[in-house]
């Protein structure tokens, strides 16, 4: 294996992004993974795009999550180009429905617009009875996660990316001030540039001084088929959220449980879901349950991303905690990272997702 520029630590999407905009700028790159790309919170993913929120996003996180979102329609031609892989962007909208148990005070977010139970049902005519109307955010896409990870690992291969799977990295290497590469029980990879996407595990690496604190949230989730399809737009009741795929596959999530690192799925989790779900959409009661299951997202202690130079390690970066964001995050973080490891100042305001907030 020939010495890299940059060597990435974990294959999720958030990894496998930055990959090919490094390779894309013309750099050796080296992904180190201990299962295989989007095996954890990347695969477990809905692939919601949901720039536009109920609460109305306000500075520089909103920003960074409406540019990242823009981001995703030249995207998604350059990856189909580049690998071959469709990721089923879809781009009808979000529709947040407002139960008659709801409060709602009239505020309508930027972006959004409000729909009587009339307009509602003509958009959706499965969507259940009991509603007071519905605010759609109509620049809210999705994607198929899975897919848009396999395209990002089969452009970036195609580029010269080599990707070393089934091997974990333990250790960050330093030379003094420096980073000198990455440790793990069955790889040793020297570099001039490290790039930590570990996700919820992030905080597990040795070599990061002082120990950088990742908080893994469960998230249950399960699939439903619906062919005929039910809906066409995502929907959301509550906190739950219906995701339909060209595949027939309806998507339902997420549970938000800080349980460690186990990613059991529970019968209560599964009945929130399906009694939510049910009220939303009562025409799925009887369709068939395809399967089940549950990932795990970083999250820190302030809700925000963290990406950045770590400090105090020249060459070391981190990109983790983007928590129920990190597909619709993906695009923007890849850009950011590849202007820090190419010595490029970056082009939006960094301050509040820099690591030095938390150490």
């Amino acid at each position: 294996m020939s010495r890299p520029d940059v060597v990435i630590v974990g294959a999720g999407v958030i990894g496998c992004a930055i990959a090919w905009e490094l390779v894309k700028s013309g750099l050796r790159v080296t992904v180190v993974e201990r299962g295989q790309p989007g095996c954890e919170a990347s695969g477990a993913a809905a692939g919601m795009l949901a720039a536009e929120t109920l609460e109305g996003r306000e500075g520089p996180y909103a920003l960074l999550t409406r540019m990242s979102r823009d981001l995703y329609g030249p995207l998604a031609d350059e990856l189909r180009e580049a690998s071959g892989v469709d990721i089923e962007r879809q781009t009808t909208g979000h529709l947040h429905l407002l139960p008659e148990e709801s409060e709602f005070n009239g505020q309508i977010p930027p972006g959004a617009e409000l729909l009587s139970p009339d307009d509602v049902r003509r958009l959706e005519p499965a969507v259940g009875p009991k509603i007071r109307g519905a605010i759609l955010f109509r620049g809210n896409h999705w994607v198929n996660n899975p897919r848009l990870v396999t395209a990002f690992v089969q452009a970036a291969s195609r580029r010269g990316v080599e990707f070393v799977l089934g091997s974990g990295v333990e250790e960050i290497l330093r030379e003094g001030d420096r980073v000198g590469g990455v440790r793990g029980r069955n790889v040793t990879i020297e570099s001039g540039a490290v790039v930590v996407t570990a996700g919820a595990w992030c905080g597990m690496l040795h070599g990061l001084t002082p120990q950088l604190i990742v908080e893994p949230v469960k998230g249950q989730m399960l699939a439903v088929q619906t062919i005929p399809s039910v809906i066409r737009h995502c929907v959301y009741r509550d906190e739950v959220y219906l995701v339909p795929r060209p595949s027939g596959e309806l998507l339902i999530g997420a549970t938000v449980e800080r349980a460690g690192y186990e990613k059991h799925v529970t019968p209560e989790g599964l009945q929130w879901l399906l009694t939510e779900a049910l009220a939303a959409v009562p025409a799925l009661a009887q369709r068939p349950v395809l399967r089940s299951w549950a990932g795990l997202r970083p999250a820190v202690a302030d809700g925000l991303p963290v990406i950045g130079p770590w400090p105090g390690l020249k060459g070391c970066f981190v990109a983790t905690g983007h928590f129920r964001n990190g597909i619709l995050l993906a695009p923007i973080t890849a850009q950011l990272m590849t202007e820090w490891v190419t010595g490029k100042r970056p082009t939006l305001p960094v301050e509040p997702f820099l690591p030095d907030r938390l150490v």
